[in-house]
């Protein structure tokens, strides 16, 4: 049977808790926070290049794409590869279509909201950006 959503940990918290604080990720690793992904590709860009794909195993395609790239270069377009949402680097084949957790629960989540949880969860959302609005402007306006 499948563990409750509240005991479901994403991959990259898994692995992050696996490590010892202060170790590196290893080079064989295709999941990483964003983080580990910037130093990863800056320390190491070779090795970088030869991550495989978290969901099929295979080849990333990296180095042929990024080879004669600079490391900054890759690291600014890491959306391109990396999946933020469980921090799997994934080939274009699996972009869009690899497992992630995180959509999987919010995707079952949301399919068993009431019509009320919907209503209140669409009010609190709108209240925290009509917060951060008014943050900003008052930001904007002390800088003034």
């Amino acid at each position: 049977p499948p563990l409750p959503l509240h005991l479901l940990l994403t991959m990259a918290e898994a692995a992050a808790r696996l490590r010892e604080p202060g170790e590196e990720a290893p080079a064989t690793t295709s999941i990483f926070t964003s983080e580990e992904l910037e130093d990863f590709i800056l320390k190491d860009k070779k090795a970088f290049l030869k991550t495989k794909c978290a969901q099929c195993g295979g080849s990333c395609g990296l180095a042929k794409k990024y080879k004669e790239t600079m490391s900054a270069i890759i690291k600014s377009m890491k959306d391109t590869f990396w999946c933020r949402d469980c921090g799997r680097v994934v080939c274009d084949t699996h972009r869009y279509t690899h497992t992630c957790e995180r959509i999987d629960a919010l995707k079952e989540k949301n399919a068993k909201i009431t019509k009320e949880a919907l209503l209140q969860q669409i009010q609190e959302d709108e209240a925290r950006k009509e917060a951060a609005e008014a943050a900003a402007k008052a930001q904007r306006m002390r800088e003034a």
